[in-house]
């Protein structure tokens, strides 16, 4: 199996992904470590959700998996189609259908943790006014729990992206092991043959490596707006990309940390190299300086040449094996 690991230093601003809102307060998602520090933090499923606003706004024939809900007794349950062939959000972030003892679910090929801080944050309350629509009550007071922090963006790529199982299109009962076609998806099966080939026991689509540079284009280039941008235009700003390609998994993220050096954020260069040790002859790691418009190996040298795009390349190229 080949995977890649990639990691992202950015700076947040303002309350990208509130945690609720208790009376005139909306809270920002937020959790206290055990030395009693403040993290704040940003969901994995906000950050997905941004992505896939993102695809279609570059390009409105791609198509989203539509959330409809559940059938046979599971009517109160939100679910996506569950068509990876068709539905690229789909197949990029996996799904789960249930219905009674059968379950389709696909293991999601691309995950992340969201965004967390890497230090305590201090939250501000940031003072507004909300207006009735139909202005039949008076204006109320409201506040909205602020922060500006740093915070690492962790992702695992794995090789499956394009990939699918029988389990994975068809429903398994959980008891039996019986597989039963979705009666949502009787023109899918009809067609599967002309979208896909199947190699051994898997379903193969033929445009794999185009979904890896959609969502690559968009995480390491494009990047995306967060959805709460009345009050500020939130987009993450990245400072550091590090990535690694390889055949296994390394704790690469616990070796990315930041410095701050002259009012600036600077990579710790003597913790990340500290890594190397772990590295096998055939692994890479690439660090991206996001300010600078360099890219640099890991013993901090700059390579000549290389861009975003050529990374973009490589990881395709080693991800998709044909």
């Amino acid at each position: 199996m080949r995977f890649c690991q990639i990691s992202l230093l950015t700076q947040i601003k303002g309350n990208v992904n509130a945690n609720g809102t208790i009376g005139p307060l909306t809270e920002i998602k937020k959790f206290v470590t055990t030395e009693q520090e403040t993290i704040v933090f940003v969901s994995g499923r906000c950050v997905k959700y941004c992505i896939k606003e993102k695809m279609k706004e570059l390009d409105p024939n791609i198509q989203l998996s539509p959330i409809t809900r559940g059938t046979k007794g599971e009517e109160k349950v939100l679910q996506s189609m569950g068509n990876p062939v068709e539905y690229i959000d789909d197949d990029l972030f996996g799904f789960m259908k249930t219905r009674g003892n059968f379950v389709r679910k696909r293991f999601a090929p691309i995950k992340t943790n969201g965004i967390i801080a890497l230090r305590h944050c201090e939250i501000t309350r940031d003072f507004l006014v909300r207006f009735d629509p139909e202005r039949k009550e008076p204006p109320s007071p409201a506040e909205v729990e602020v922060a500006d922090f740093i915070g690492r963006n962790d992702w695992i790529i794995t090789d499956r992206v394009g990939k699918y199982t029988t389990d994975e299109l068809w429903f398994v009962d959980q008891k039996t092991g019986e597989l039963e076609k979705d009666e949502e998806l009787k023109d899918f099966y009809e067609k599967l043959s002309e979208k896909t080939r199947k190699e051994d026991d898997v379903f193969v689509i033929k445009d794999r490596k185009e979904r890896y540079r959609i969502f690559l284009n968009i995480l390491l280039r494009e990047r995306y707006t967060f959805p709460r941008a009345a009050n500020y235009l939130n987009i993450p700003h990245y400072f550091f990309g590090i990535v690694y390609l390889g055949k296994r998994q390394l704790p690469i993220f616990s070796y990315v940390d930041y410095l701050q050096k002259e009012n600036k954020i600077a990579l710790n260069w003597e913790k990340l190299k500290l890594i190397s040790n772990l590295l096998q002859e055939d692994e890479k790691i690439y660090v991206i300086s996001y300010e600078e418009g360099k890219i640099y190996n890991l013993l901090g040298e700059e390579l000549k040449g290389f861009t975003v795009d050529k990374i973009v390349d490589e990881i395709v190229s080693h991800l998709v094996q044909e």
